[in-house]
């Protein structure tokens, strides 16, 4: 019986033509929201981090949810080479579907990433790469956004 049922799907797909994956909505562009930012994650005064919204893009122009991997970079420009990197986050293709959001008008992922060394300055570079699990392609984006310095910490004495 189950013989069968693979045959009966093998003759389906061969009838379905070479060209099938062609026809499939896959992500041919990816686009950050206008509200990535930064973010204030623990209420201290300044940002913590970022938060992103991230949109895959179809070949029509319209987002679709795609299952695929993130990779978020967060530079300081502006800091010397070799230490403008403040922050990395990756999120695995079966952590991403949780992150999902679809509602009036809006149809993204949201994520946040923490500074791993704080900015020194009020511009992050954020850099963005989603890997398409169904087609295998990385897209890459990136935006400058805007951010409050946290505050000074001051030591007693000085």
């Amino acid at each position: 019986m189950e013989l069968l049922a693979r045959q009966k799907q093998i003759q389906t797909l061969q009838g379905l033509g070479e060209k099938r994956l062609e026809l499939l909505f896959s992500v041919t562009n990816i686009k950050l929201g206008k509200y990535t930012a930064g973010v204030n994650l623990d209420d201290k005064p300044g940002h913590d981090g970022v938060r992103i919204y991230l949109t895959p893009i179809d070949a029509d122009g319209h987002a679709i949810k795609a299952a695929g991997a993130v990779k978020i970079q967060l530079f300081d420009l502006a800091a010397k080479a070799g230490e403008n990197l403040v922050s990395a986050c990756d999120f695995p293709v079966d952590k991403i579907a949780e992150r999902w959001s679809a509602g009036f008008m809006t149809y993204h992922y949201r994520f946040e990433c923490r500074w791993k060394t704080p900015p020194k300055h009020d511009e992050i570079t954020v850099r963005v790469e989603f890997t398409d699990y169904l087609t295998g392609k990385t897209f890459t984006t990136q935006k400058v956004c805007e951010i409050k310095l946290m505050a000074p910490t001051t030591q007693p004495g000085k």
